[in-house]
């Protein structure tokens, strides 16, 4: 006999059922606390970026204001270019702005294009209530 599985994908409605409906712990952020964008409490942002060519292995660094984060929150970045063969990692440095750290691992020069350089913050007490 073949059993047959259904699934459900979650929504940002189904989300804040449950944020909703699950208890609050002492100390843990309200609803209307972490829910700050798009019912999923996330924070984000885009700007313009144009880096300078870096040679191989040479970094550089830019910031992007991220109102609302703090040291400890979760975070991503991404380029609208190809990033060829560097490396772009993130974090957040001080409250409201999320570095941006690219390191040329191509070995070679490179010199992107004009790009857009957006981020996305998840608020640590989104994810863990504290």
């Amino acid at each position: 006999m073949v059993k047959k599985y259904t699934t459900r994908t979650p929504t940002s409605t189904m989300l804040l059922e449950t944020l909703s409906t699950t208890s609050k712990q002492e100390g843990s952020a309200d609803i209307n606390d972490i829910v700050r964008q798009g019912g999923l409490g996330l924070l984000t942002t885009s700007a313009t970026y144009d880096a300078a060519s870096l040679a191989d292995g040479a970094t550089t660094t830019t910031t992007l204001t991220q109102n609302g984060a703090v040291l400890g929150d979760f975070c991503m970045a991404s380029l609208s270019v190809s990033a060829a063969g560097m490396a772009v990692t993130t974090y957040i440095s001080a409250t409201s702005t999320q570095t941006v750290v690219i390191n040329n691992e191509s070995g070679t020069t490179v010199d992107l294009s004009s790009a857009t350089l957006s981020g996305v913050v998840f608020p640590k007490t989104f994810l863990f209530g504290t």
